[in-house]
């Protein structure tokens, strides 16, 4: 009886394994990286964020990071005011410098709820 409870408790955590491994997949971007952040400042050539979600980034959760508003791939920087949520898409290529800088490929606003605003 041991080794039969072993076994199912063995083959669930396989398969839980197996579908965090499905979701990890469906998050892909492609080889970009891009992180999640709150608007601090806004300034003219750059927008001051507070990093909230990492997501394949070498950014930490709290870092202040300088968004260039010159949006490399994308239709443009979209209208943000401090407080605002956005998603910035970046070749992972991160200035060092106080604050670090990036200059994106893709900016998106983001609701309440994460997810990003596409407009």
């Amino acid at each position: 009886m041991k080794r039969i409870l072993t076994l199912i408790l063995v083959l669930l955590l396989l398969a839980l394994s197996l579908l965090c491994c499905a979701k990890k997949e469906e998050e892909d971007t492609n080889g970009q990286d891009y992180f999640n952040a709150r608007v601090v400042e806004l300034q003219d050539s750059h927008v001051l964020t507070e990093c909230t979600d990492v997501c394949n980034s070498s950014l930490s959760i709290g870092t202040l990071v300088s968004v260039s508003c010159e949006v490399t791939a994308a239709t443009g920087f979209p209208d943000v005011a401090v407080g605002d949520s956005i998603r910035v898409v970046f070749t992972g290529y991160v200035m060092k410098s106080e604050p670090p800088q990036v200059h994106p490929l893709a900016v998106y606003r983001m609701d309440e709820d994460g997810n990003v605003i596409i407009e």
